[in-house]
């Protein structure tokens, strides 16, 4: 009986070739687990852009009038940048999601340390993760105000081409990893 039970528990937790308590099974977890973080940061920097539109176009833009019934084009040129600044960390969130991680695959065990991918892929992720919090705190600390100057965005903007290097990175790492 008890070893009908300890086949079962075997069964449970190792069948269909999952096993949690693998090291290259954890790493898959934790990949996951600091992408949907950094994704996080990535949404609620995305938001606040959008609620800096809402406010920068109520306070910096004037209501039209007889006279002047269309905002001035430098202004209108911020708040589209503003919201092209969005829109480009809406589309990093949604490029780290569909994100890879290699899958528990063995023929492709036979040619190349998986364990080792897996590491490398999640200090990327790491790296990721705190790119995504700088993000964050740098769309937290612009003003509707602080837009209107002219390298307002600059920082932000510069974050997100670190960002696009690190995602460029480690799409390579894990292209290389699969053919080694």
């Amino acid at each position: 009986m008890d070893t009908a039970l300890s086949e079962e528990l075997e069964q449970l937790l190792l069948g269909g070739g999952f096993n949690f308590y693998r090291i290259e099974n954890q790493l898959r977890a934790d990949d996951l687990l600091v992408r949907q973080r950094a994704g996080a940061s990535l949404g609620l920097a995305a938001a606040q852009l959008d609620h800096l539109a809402q406010e920068f176009q109520r306070t910096c833009i004037a209501a039209p009038t007889r006279d002047c019934p269309y905002p001035p084009a430098d202004v209108m040129e911020k708040l589209n940048a503003l919201r092209r600044l969005r829109q480009r960390i809406i589309t990093a969130n949604s490029l780290l999601q569909a994100l890879s991680c290699p899958t528990q695959d063995r023929i492709w065990q036979r040619f190349r340390d998986e364990e080792t991918l897996l590491t490398s892929l999640l200090e990327a992720d790491i790296a990721m993760l705190r790119q995504a919090a700088e993000l964050g705190r740098l769309a937290q600390s612009l003003t509707a105000q602080g837009w209107k100057s002219a390298d307002a965005g600059a920082a932000i903007d510069s974050a997100c081409d670190r960002w696009d290097q690190t995602i460029r990175s480690r799409q390579e790492l894990l292209e290389i990893g699969s053919h080694a």
